[in-house]
């Protein structure tokens, strides 16, 4: 939320997760911030290919090593 946040950067933000269990009330975020349902292990729909300049992970300590070579390579699919 910060970086969307930040005037400076006119960011969109958006952001992957498993679960919209933890996701904040949209009512709460701005409007530059988009919450989506993914999992990473999956690859990317074609229009997210290449479309990012940065992507960041959190809290993936739980995920078995097995997955990690397959989050990464689609992660880097998404970088432009």
């Amino acid at each position: 939320m910060d970086v969307a946040e930040d005037s400076s950067l006119s960011a969109e933000v958006d952001a992957f997760d498993l679960s919209d269990k933890f996701f904040p009330p949209s009512a709460f975020l701005p409007s530059n911030i988009k919450l989506r349902l993914y999992d990473i292990c999956s690859p990317f729909p074609e229009e997210l290919l290449g479309k990012y300049d940065v992507v960041h992970f959190r809290l993936f300590l739980t995920l078995s090593t097995s997955k990690l070579g397959q989050m990464l390579e689609n992660a880097i699919k998404l970088l432009s």
